[in-house]
Parts: C-alpha cells; structure tokens; sequence
C-alpha cells in the first residue's frame, strides 16, 4: 500500500549509509519514470550516475562487457524506489555490482520481491496507535499530545487512518485550528465509509476541504505539474486563476504537496521545455503517488465520456480524443509525452469544439530528443497549413509541430508562452497580431517576447 513510509525510511538509510559506498544513486519513482521515459532511457542516466561517464546501452541487456567490468569493481549503495515489475530489478544491471554492494527496492508488492531475488524482505507495518497519535498530533495541533478537550476525537480519526503516515499528516494538517464542531462533523462522515476504503476517504476529506480554485490548482498539479519547476507551475497556473500563491500554500499547509530542491529529481521532468534558465528550476512542486492517483480519479469520475472531463494525460485518452474529434468544451487542459503515443492521423479542426482549452503540453522528454535516426513526428494530419486553436490557450508547447504557422483566426491574448520547437513553422500569425510581437534573434532559437507585461515568451526551431 502506498503512503506507508516505504520511500521515506529507504531515503533515511541512504543517506546514512552513501558515505561508505564508492558510489551511490537513489532512482526515484521507478515505475512511474519508466512509464514516462521508457526502461532504456532511465537504466542509461541510472548507470550514468554510478560510473559517473555517459552510459548508453540500447539493448535490452547489459551487452557491454566493458559496462559490466566497470561496474563489477564498484562498491555501489543503489536504491530502486517504487518498483512494480520484477524484471525492472534485473535490466537495471544490479547483477553486476561490485563485491559488497547494496540494493534497496522499495515496493508495493511483495511478489515483485521475491521474484526479483531479494535476499531479505522488510514488511513496512503501519504505525501503532501511540506512534500514530503523536504523528498526527503533530500536524493537527503542532505538539506530541492531542489538546484538551480533543483527546478523543483525536484517538478516533487515528483509528480511521489504520497507522497510514501519509494519511495522518493530511488528515492532522487538515484539522489544525478548525473547531470542535467541524472535527465531530469529519468524524461522523468517516464513520460510515467501509473499513477498506478509509485511507482514501480520509485523503478525499482533505481535498473536499479547498475552495474551487484550490481544488483546481490540486488537480492540475495532480494531471499535469507534479515534478514541474515551482516558477513555471506558479506562471501557468496565475494565468488561469487568481490567487495562485495563495492556494499553493494551502495545499502546502495542508500536505496535499509539498517543495522540493530540483536536485532530488530526474531531469526528464523539467525537460520537455527548451528554454526555461536553469536558475528557476531550483524548487520543484512534488506530491504523494496516492495523492496524484486521488486526483486523476477524481478527473476521472467527472464523466465516462472522454471528452467530456477537464483534464487529459493518458496517451490513449489522447489518442481517441483527437482521432475521432471527441473534444469538447469541458477540456481544459491535455499533456503527454509524444514517445507514448503511436503515429497519429487526426482533424485540423480537433481543437475547435474545445474552447476552454487553457494549456496543450505535446512533447518529447530530452532523452528521446538525443537518439538518432528516430521517427519524431508522431502527430499528422491531412492539412498541414491550418489548425484551429482555442483563444483561451495560456500555454503551448508542441514538439515537431506539423503545421506551418498558427491560425490567423486565433487571437493570442491570452498566450504567456509558446515552444514550438524541430517543427515546420513559416510563420506565426497574419500581419492583424505582429503589432505585440517584437523579435529577438539568438542562434539557433528565435525568442520572441510581448510588449505587453513583458512576458510573452516563444520559440521556435
């Protein structure tokens, strides 16, 4: 189960034990990693970082005697975070560690384990009930104790939480200087949801919580910024909403997020845009995995049509949106990664129907961008001079863009930034928009920039 604590202890005896290891990595979010940049990619930056030279491997073993031998004399300490395949174990060449080397997976499934040939399995039990009152009293009143007054009621959201960690800090963090009234209110609306269901309804409870704009900023950064620069996030979103500081800090306060130092992450999550100064990429929004899938369900349960939810990231809902025109206005944002996705044959006019579209991310993460002889342009049409966009767009980002400039029917006043970059642009509009575009020429990107604010960033390659 996840929200358990498992990352959180492996972290713990990584960093007490690094120092003693010739050299060490902590791969992250394993399973997710790989579903965004594929196992090839993240076993070469992996194998990278412990031999500390480019790795570049692009069979499905370890071929390379040379990699094999170079990594047979290391005294290597790795940690394979969130692992949900046991062949995952094996591709990422542990095998060939060095004479007292240690691998720590952490997993959801103990079978994933066993399979994998751990030589020692560590159950992660959830918290006792000392232990767990002294967590969430933590967060619910910034002591070890519960108040006077809240001994019990603190007791019984304790018991609902079934010594998940994750749970007590949001359920805790959620409760903080509320009344009494509203804390007998929550209790009795988890008292009725099923023993099995408790955890997720407790973390649901936190995000019924937000006010509209709030529940907004959590389920774009659910679908499409976890892992994003905070500047960027932050950029974005102010586009879309007002008061976006002040809602990052409630979901801060509320641990629904948190920041994090970019250095903790993979590049390959920042990388889709070509020219963002590594200077604003210092903090990075993150967020629980549990937290994440809680909020893609909620986008989910919004209807059964596709089409008809707010928020678009899976490749295949992609695919069939804009394969068969199933676009409407309740779309109001689509992300994915173009290495995901097969060739596809789609309608200029696909973006018609949604006119609340705010932000299209289409893009290629840098580790694909660096291979030769591959196939970039994933997506084809049967025009490739005319598209039709949405005037609410905020934010384009579009790899190998196929058409040759931008509709002269869309009006960019709403547009903070737009990459379109290795595509087939002539041109942007027609001579009615140029008036709020001044040029500025730095090989090999053309930058462009708004007079209007000064914050109108694009390019092109």
């Amino acid at each position: 189960m996840g929200g358990e604590g498992k990352s959180t202890l492996a972290e713990a005896v990584y960093k007490k034990l690094s120092s003693e290891f010739e050299t060490h990595c902590f791969l992250q979010n394993v399973r997710e990693e790989i579903k965004k940049q594929g196992k090839e990619s993240l076993r070469n930056k992996f194998l990278s970082g412990l031999l500390k030279s480019n790795v570049d491997i692009g069979t499905p073993s370890i071929g390379s005697t040379l990699t094999q031998e170079r990594l047979n004399k290391k005294k290597v300490l790795a940690v394979l975070d969130d692992v949900d395949d046991s062949d995952q174990i094996d591709y990422m060449g542990v095998k060939y560690f060095g004479y007292g080397s240690k691998t720590i997976i952490t997993s959801r499934d103990r079978q994933v384990l066993e399979s994998g040939g751990a030589d020692t399995i560590h159950e992660v039990k959830g918290l006792n009930e000392n232990d767990s009152l002294q967590l969430f009293s933590t967060f619910a009143f910034k002591q070890l104790s519960p108040a006077v007054g809240f001994e019990d009621l603190s007791r019984r959201f304790v018991k609902y939480t079934q010594g998940n960690p994750l749970a007590l800090k949001v359920l805790g963090s959620d409760l903080n200087k509320r009344s009494k009234n509203y804390w007998e209110s929550k209790v009795e609306k988890l008292k009725d949801c099923p023993p099995e269901k408790k955890i997720s309804e407790v973390l649901k409870s936190s995000y019924d919580g937000l006010d509209l704009v709030e529940q907004n900023i959590f389920l774009d950064i659910a679908c499409f910024f976890k892992g994003e620069p905070m500047e960027r996030a932050k950029l974005i979103l102010s586009s879309c909403y007002t008061g976006v500081e002040c809602g990052i800090n409630k979901l801060v306060d509320k641990c629904l997020i948190n920041v994090s130092s970019s250095t903790n992450f993979s590049l390959d999550y920042f990388d889709y845009s070509t020219m963002w100064p590594c200077k604003l990429l210092r903090d990075a929004i993150d967020m629980h995995d549990m937290l994440e899938e809680m909020g893609k369900d909620i986008v989910c349960q919004e209807s059964k049509t596709l089409g008809k939810c707010s928020r678009l990231w899976n490749p295949k809902h992609v695919e069939e949106v804009l394969k068969y025109n199933k676009g409407t206005d309740r779309i109001q944002g689509i992300k994915v990664a173009l290495s995901r996705m097969g060739n596809l044959l789609f309608q200029p006019s696909g973006f018609e129907s949604m006119i609340n579209l705010r932000c299209i991310f289409f893009y290629f993460p840098r580790s694909w961008l660096r291979k030769e002889h591959e196939d970039y342009k994933k997506l084809h049409t049967y025009q490739d001079d005319i598209i039709s966009l949405p005037n609410e767009l905020r934010y384009l980002v579009w790899h190998y863009y196929p058409f040759k400039s931008l509709s002269s029917s869309f009006n960019p006043k709403n547009l903070i930034t737009l990459e379109l970059p290795y595509g087939n642009m002539e041109q942007l509009w027609n001579e009615v928009h140029q008036v709020y575009i001044l040029l500025y020429f730095l090989h090999p990107r053309i930058f462009l920039r708004a007079l209007h604010q000064n914050r109108f960033l694009a390019t092109f390659f």
